[in-house]
């Protein structure tokens, strides 16, 4: 299932949710990643 799948309305969710993502943790996550650590409250260990 792709969001194209989807209700228009559950489609507007998954694209917000992207766009989201792309602006605030992508940029977070290659840093960190670049210097080798990760945030507490994101590790699953």
């Amino acid at each position: 299932m792709t969001a194209r799948d989807l209700p228009e309305d559950e489609q507007a969710i998954v694209e917000a949710v992207a766009r989201w993502v792309d602006r605030e943790v992508r940029p977070q996550a290659g840093r960190l990643e670049r210097a080798g650590s990760t945030p507490p409250r994101c590790s699953t260990r």
